[in-house]
């Protein structure tokens, strides 16, 4: 009898590591997929001629006096302290507009459904982009840029912080 209580007992705890070991496998998992999971934010690039250093200044400047004025809003500027830094605009942690002046090309990422998301920086951005000189061709036919949906926004907001159904109106 006591033989066939200890064959009963090894069974049991076989099974106990084993669901142990099933568990801390599955939990690694779950890590590994939480970590490595791409996401990506999309944009459209549009490239201009570069401008002159004292050209780059004065439209940082009108975006600094631009974002006194939607700062109520929840959009916000991100500048370098180099005047030749490039500059971003932000509603809360979701990007919405990259601007760099660079050797070769000026660069202006209009980041996915930017124009919903703060609607004013749309006639500033118009505005801007009026003073450039484009630089080549669009390598496709315009189209509306999606916002991330689903698991990939899920993921940019718990994992990466950014809300994509946040709004600075």
């Amino acid at each position: 009898m006591e033989q066939v209580n200890n064959v009963g007992t090894n069974q049991g705890s076989k099974m106990k590591n084993r669901a142990l070991i099933a568990s801390a496998i599955l939990i690694a998992v779950a890590g590994l997929f939480w970590m490595l999971y791409p996401t990506s934010f999309k944009s459209e690039l549009k490239t201009f001629l570069p401008i002159p250093q004292e050209s780059y200044e004065e439209v940082r400047r009108s975006a600094i006096d631009f974002s006194k004025e939607v700062d109520a809003k929840g959009v916000r500027l991100s500048v370098g302290s180099d005047p030749d830094a490039p500059f971003q605009f932000f509603c809360g942690d979701v990007p919405l507009l990259l601007v760099n002046n660079g050797s070769i090309a000026l660069t202006v990422n209009i980041m996915a459904n930017s124009d919903e998301r703060a609607p004013e920086l749309r006639r500033f951005r118009e505005e801007m982009l009026r003073k450039f000189t484009p630089a080549g061709g669009p390598l496709e036919t315009a189209r509306k840029i999606e916002q991330p949906r689903g698991l990939e926004a899920f993921m940019l907001k718990y994992r990466d912080g950014i809300d994509v159904s946040k709004h600075c109106r």
